[in-house]
């Protein structure tokens, strides 16, 4: 079975799931789950479906919300001793581990860390260095905007 057709079984039973749990209809289903995608760029909806089970977004008050964990704990955590290590980086010469450092400290899977990291270019806290990419995993370089030597310093 191919990655299109997963997705989109994946996708009949996220609607079929807020049918039965909400007695939303499929077309107000796909309504949320489109302004909910419109935030989350780059997420699948295996990943919906895996937030929604574990309860990491819930709905409430008629829309999707997103169950954070603490974002400037993740932050310090990102940013200390243990945390990634923040330097220049060379395409190809090096791994860049920001999925998998969020999978292994976070105790959580690549959809989840996915799903954070997006949270934090959301929220303005990181960005690809060229702003062209969201966050995603593979060779891509992110920066904190704090550190980051195109922005005017206060």
């Amino acid at each position: 079975m191919n990655e299109l057709h997963q997705e989109e079984e994946v996708k009949q039973k996220v609607l079929t799931q807020l049918f039965n749990v909400f007695q939303l209809l499929p077309s107000k289903s796909l309504y949320l789950a489109k302004l909910w995608f419109k935030n989350h760029p780059g997420i699948s909806w295996t990943t919906l479906a895996t937030l929604l089970n574990s309860g990491d977004v819930k709905l409430k008050n008629g829309s999707f919300h997103d169950i954070l964990p603490d974002i400037d704990d993740l932050v310090d955590q990102m940013r200390g001793p243990l945390g990634l290590k923040i330097k220049d980086r060379r395409y190809r010469l090096r791994m860049y581990p920001q999925v998998n450092w969020l999978v292994e400290t976070q105790n959580t899977t690549k959809d989840k860390a996915l799903w954070l990291g997006q949270i934090l270019v959301n929220r303005g806290i990181i960005h690809h260095v060229l702003d062209e990419h969201h966050f995603e995993d593979g060779y891509f370089f992110y920066r904190f905007y704090e550190d980051d030597p195109k922005l005017p310093v206060s």
